[in-house]
């Protein structure tokens, strides 16, 4: 499918697209509005892996040569341990559980850096704030406990056995004096440990997170965007109407005669006649186009009796009854034969419907140069006194009958005897699905000028088709209408 074609599916589904972009949206905004509100607040922790005191005494520092983005992501987990949630919660003095808490807070690491993000989402702007930096501190208190319990463990130890030798009189001994100075070692190296967890910086407001409107319309909106395209081209591909008046062309096999978009203009409108109502118009434009490719078209066969012929509601009556008009102000006589009598829309459109005529010839209770309506038609830009001819044979009275019209001969044989008294006999023959009166009529005609709107269904252009086969007479081309 090229760039054009694909254009061409957003304009045919262009309907359903935009209904789907804004429902899509209504349903974002819809969620965000019952979604409760949520504020956000931030604290860092810088991780120092230095080991002063380590360094000093010269000994290897075991952090040394661990991966730091390994060391992040450890530190991340042990600030979730429950303690530090435990502790974090007390410091901050909020009524929240512990389960809450852990569902409402977040640690992230990152791996180009030493920073901890601290994350608590709450209801309550001055709630978040409160418990993330108590989180923070909570977690620095409990990093620097971890690093100085063995320390100070080993303090309190010296410290049992210094007053246990004291109890027993032997401060002045060289065991005593020994303990001293690596008690005052091991205090050393507690305080030379340094905090290996600091918080630099305190959260000082919560930033609204939801429900944020805009930034959820506008993600309705392209997520709408997503399914419309994904529904629109999946129900194109799914349609099997023809998109051009060339594919339907070439489906029929017909020369294409002309496009027409009267239908835009309301022109298929029942008893207008639009190149008499609108004779300045671009419809009318379009049918004197119409007439100048007819009349080339025509120079092969020079065909004088021509049937109309298209399915229910292609505008096939009112192309003939306009083009009719077209070749009158041509300076042509034409004669327009009413065969349709489920339809009958020239007989109506120029108000002849309740006069006699084909029903009254098949019965033979009229001739059909006798039954003939003339009308006048002056010709644009031409002396008041220069007029076409125009001559109408209707479709007969109502109360005549007529349900098997074609079926007599007169009437098969009408198109031919006519033609002596007209440059061109045009012939409105009854849709191509509802009988068979339509074939018949086209082996007793010159030729025959199918119309059809621009999107049909393949199928019944298949048919259509088997149908333009089976008819002995001749095919002048395809008038395709397009909407």
């Amino acid at each position: 499918m090229t760039l054009r074609d694909q254009f061409r599916v957003l304009g045919r589904q262009r309907g359903l697209i935009a209904g789907i972009i804004v429902l899509a949206t209504l349903i974002a905004l819809a969620y965000s509005a019952t979604r409760e509100a949520s504020y956000q607040s931030t604290a860092e922790v810088l991780l120092n892996r230095q080991n002063i005191a380590a360094t000093l005494a010269g000994a290897p520092d075991p952090n040394s040569n661990e991966d730091p983005g390994r060391y992040a992501i450890t530190q991340a987990e042990l600030a979730r341990v429950p303690a530090v949630l435990r502790e974090a919660i007390e410091i901050s003095g909020v009524n929240i559980g512990i389960d809450e808490f852990r569902e409402q807070s977040d640690v992230s690491s990152s791996p180009d850096s030493d920073l901890l993000d601290f994350e608590v989402d709450n209801p309550d702007p001055d709630q978040a704030k409160r418990l993330v930096n108590a989180y923070a501190e909570a977690f620095t208190s409990y990093r620097e406990d971890l690093d100085t319990r063995a320390l100070r463990r080993a303090e309190r130890a010296f410290t049992e056995r210094l007053d246990q030798l004291f109890e027993a009189g032997q401060e002045d001994t060289e065991l005593y004096q020994s303990l001293i100075a690596t008690q005052q070692e091991l205090q050393l190296s507690r305080t030379l440990q340094g905090a290996h967890a600091i918080v630099v910086r305190s959260a000082t407001d919560a930033e609204k997170t939801q429900p944020r409107h805009v930034r959820t319309a506008a993600l309705g909106f392209v997520l709408g965007c997503l399914l419309a395209l994904l529904v629109a081209f999946g129900r194109d591909a799914l349609d099997t109407r023809t998109r051009s008046a060339a594919e339907v062309a070439e489906r029929l096999g017909l020369p294409l005669l002309a496009r027409l978009s009267m239908a835009k203009r309301g022109a298929l409108k029942e008893e207008r006649i639009v190149m008499t109502s609108e004779p300045d118009g671009s419809v009318a434009d379009e049918f004197r186009t119409l007439r100048t490719k007819l009349d080339l078209a025509n120079l092969r066969t020079q065909a004088r009796t021509i049937l109309f012929a298209g399915t229910t509601g292609t505008g096939a009556s009112s192309v003939l009854v306009n083009l009719a008009v077209a070749e009158a102000q041509a300076g042509r006589r034409v004669v327009v034969i009413d065969l349709d009598t489920r339809n009958a829309w020239p007989s109506r459109a120029f108000g002849v419907s309740d006069r006699p005529g084909a029903v009254e010839v098949a019965a033979g209770r009229a001739s059909g140069e006798t039954s003939l309506v003339e009308f006048p038609v002056h010709t644009p830009g031409a002396d008041e006194g220069a007029v076409g001819g125009l001559a109408m044979l209707p479709i007969g009275l109502p109360s005549s009958g007529g349900t098997e019209l074609v079926a007599s001969y007169a009437i098969l044989a009408l198109p031919r005897q006519l033609a002596h008294t007209a440059d061109v006999v045009f012939v409105n023959a009854p849709d191509l699905e509802s009988s068979g009166d339509a074939i018949a009529l086209g082996s007793h005609v010159d030729t025959t000028i199918l119309v059809s709107p621009a999107e049909v269904q393949v199928e019944m252009l298949d048919d259509i088709r088997r149908a333009l086969d089976a008819q002995a007479g001749d095919k002048l081309g395809l008038i395709v209408i397009e909407h």
